[in-house]
């Protein structure tokens, strides 16, 4: 199991990257969908339905505005 040291809110937005870099996980407080940026700076889909309380480890740069339905997104940070 992952262990993080730091963990911020994030900003959903389309064009300004996560604040702290690249996450390497996400925690989902209210589900719904996520249109995550890969580290390339690419998005292949959004990641539909993912559930309140689950945790993604994913490398995301940016969490885009459009086509994120979920909320509650905090960045996790190894340290």
């Amino acid at each position: 199991m992952e262990r993080y040291g730091m963990w911020k809110p994030i900003t959903l937005s389309n064009t300004v990257d996560i604040a702290s870099g690249l996450t390497h996980g996400i925690w989902v407080g209210t589900g719904g969908d996520i249109a995550a940026v890969q580290q390339d700076g690419t998005m292949p889909g959004v990641l539909p339905a993912v559930p309140s309380g689950c945790w993604l480890p994913i490398a995301a740069k940016r969490i885009n505005a459009t086509g994120t339905t979920a909320s509650n997104l905090w960045a996790l940070y190894q340290i």
